[in-house]
């Protein structure tokens, strides 16, 4: 992977477009001229990490799990980029930087050395600062000291004969819920289709819940969520196309399997909580 740098654009138009790097970045939907769009396909193996919701228009996903992403686009795109830029979700909180918390950062760069000068040197520390990270071999990170977004940018390869979608992996490396970090804020992903000089030809926005026990999370949500309010739901075409293999919760479970689940999650959060907690006291000692 390449290092972590502050964006440059090599082009030879006199306005240069600085997206994502503007404090506000836009959460509209744009297809373009390329029809980009975003199609979500979770392979399930086992007990699934990653649901997506209906009724929140949301994906909850286990942290350290694949969110597999098909980029659906039409015509030529040779030496387009898609890039991932994570924010939040609030207006009171859309001008903040998405970062990590200091317990998940804390293994890659134990003494915070990452910023401390200034300027992003994650490069040295496993990309410790980029909450959203990419499977691809050539994904480029990216820092803006400006605005201090973190964002993965991947080249697009050439799609494979008879297919117009360019599939990428993500994961995420620190929890929605991680104080010090998200805070328990909502936040969604941008998409953005770019040339390579940082003009954007198309935008997608995902909401993302980053949770242990995402089936459990989203149930809760989705109760919660206000009732006799209609319901509007775009056209999985002409906007995000989720497909069957994403789970989708509609049946409701038996109240003991509930409760039973449950104490599993709770469990799992405690060993998690415990094995971080000596973690950070093996990191003190050494210091």
């Amino acid at each position: 992977m390449m290092d972590s740098i502050k964006m440059k654009y090599e082009c030879d138009s006199t306005e240069r477009k600085i997206y994502p790097l503007d404090f506000l970045p836009s959460l509209e939907d744009y297809p373009g001229y390329y029809d980009f769009s975003i199609d979500i396909n979770q392979s399930q193996q086992g007990k699934s990490s990653c649901f997506y919701s209906k009724i929140l228009k949301q994906v909850f996903i286990d942290m350290n799990k694949m969110l597999l992403i098909h980029f659906q686009l039409s015509g030529d795109v040779t030496g387009l980029f898609i890039r991932a830029l994570p924010v939040y979700a609030s207006p009171d909180f859309s001008g903040i930087p998405v970062t990590r918390c200091t317990v998940h950062s804390v293994e890659s760069d134990p003494k915070g050395k990452a910023h401390s000068s200034g300027f992003c040197n994650c490069s040295k520390y496993e990309n410790v600062g980029h909450v959203i990270r990419s499977q691809s071999s050539d994904a480029q990170y990216y820092y803006d000291d400006l605005s201090r977004r973190h964002s993965v940018l991947v080249p697009i390869r050439k799609l494979q004969v008879g297919s117009q979608s360019f599939p990428i992996g993500y994961f995420f490396s620190c929890k929605t819920s991680c104080p010090g970090g998200m805070q328990r804020r909502p936040i969604n992903i941008i998409f953005t289709l770019e040339t390579a000089c940082g003009d954007v030809l198309g935008r997608r926005v995902l909401g993302v819940r980053i949770c242990s026990c995402p089936k459990r999370d989203m149930e809760r949500l989705e109760k919660d969520h206000p009732k006799g309010k209609k319901r509007h739901y775009e056209r999985p075409s002409k906007k995000i196309k989720y497909s069957p293999s994403c789970s989708y919760l509609t049946d409701d479970s038996d109240n003991i399997t509930k409760l039973s689940e449950e104490m599993n999650d709770l469990n799992k959060i405690l060993i998690e909580f415990h094995e971080k907690v000596m973690s950070l006291s093996h990191v003190v000692n050494l210091l």
